[in-house]
């Protein structure tokens, strides 16, 4: 399945330095467009984009 990697993908632009929006990480990653990206990843990851990123920006803040 195709969704998985992509998800996966997305996933480590959301972690990296958060400066790329939602629609960049989905087109640079292989989704037609964020909303498609968001329900990739409920479906694979259980989380929506917005909350890995935000956990991901915690996270940092407490490790810095």
């Amino acid at each position: 399945m195709v969704a998985p990697a992509l998800a996966g993908a997305g996933r480590h632009f959301l972690i990296g330095d958060g400066r790329h929006s939602m629609d960049e990480i989905a087109s640079e990653t292989g989704f037609a467009d964020r909303e498609r990206m968001r329900r990739a990843f409920l479906r694979v990851l259980g989380q929506p984009p917005q909350t890995i990123r935000r956990h991901a920006r915690v996270a940092a803040q407490v490790t810095a």
